[in-house]
């Protein structure tokens, strides 16, 4: 993706005549963020975001080359503010829920991003975390090819986790079989009835990075017996 940064001076004219006012890639990137918090990522477009700017659609393609490169400056923007935790911050079952924990509540501000980021290809900053959690495997003593399958876990779990959150939540404490065909018979389910709004709590999630982190403890444990035998 080429972005071109800088500013259009107020004297440039685009051909249909009108004038294009100074704006900046960070103009573009604070206001996108703002659209999309209050009207939602899938709604955001070129046109209503150069109308909010109040310049043409012309204008902001001389910065953004096009939608997808502008999806791609927003979730840097946002992925950009997550630091991952060095090696000094802890042991590796610390620095991995540091991480998990900082991601969730960076992205818990921009409701909907989640799933702009899953139909794309990880972006730089995107990158950078996935850099940041196998560096954090292989700092444990992973090897390679037990690393890879430990981080597909974790990134199955922090990509999935807000759209499950999501959905519980407009289905409050009730799960529906949906709206075609009789109900099932799910006494199992039913008794759980009253939880289901808990699983959006910062202690559910705790849990779960606990769950992973220990299946992963136990893989690291059986990994390194088989390499003493």
């Amino acid at each position: 993706m080429t972005v071109v940064p800088g500013r259009v001076g107020n004297s440039g004219r685009e051909a249909g005549g009108s004038s294009l006012r100074s704006m900046s890639v960070g103009e573009i990137v604070e206001t996108g963020l703002r659209l999309g918090v209050r009207d939602g990522f899938d709604a955001l477009s070129m046109r209503t975001l150069a109308r909010e700017l109040n310049v043409s659609t012309m204008a902001l393609y001389h910065h953004v080359p096009s939608k997808r490169g502008l999806l791609v400056l927003l979730v840097d923007a946002v992925l950009g503010s997550v630091p991952v935790p060095p090696p000094e911050f802890g042991d590796w079952p610390d620095r991995l829920r540091e991480l998990s924990g900082r991601s969730a509540e960076t992205l818990s501000r921009f409701p909907g991003m989640d799933r702009i980021m899953f139909d794309m290809p990880p972006t730089p900053e995107g990158r950078r975390l996935m850099n940041g959690y196998v560096q954090i495997l292989l700092d444990a003593g992973f090897p390679e090819k037990d690393a890879a399958p430990a981080f597909s876990v974790l990134h199955a779990y922090g990509i999935g986790r807000p759209t499950v959150e999501r959905a519980l939540q407009r289905s409050g404490d009730h799960i529906d079989s949906g709206e075609t065909g009789a109900r099932p018979s799910t006494p199992a389910l039913d008794r759980l009835n009253g939880q289901w709004a808990n699983l959006v709590r910062p202690a559910s999630r705790r849990f779960a990075m606990d769950v992973i982190i220990e299946g992963l403890r136990s893989m690291l444990d059986s990994s390194s017996r088989r390499a003493s035998r």
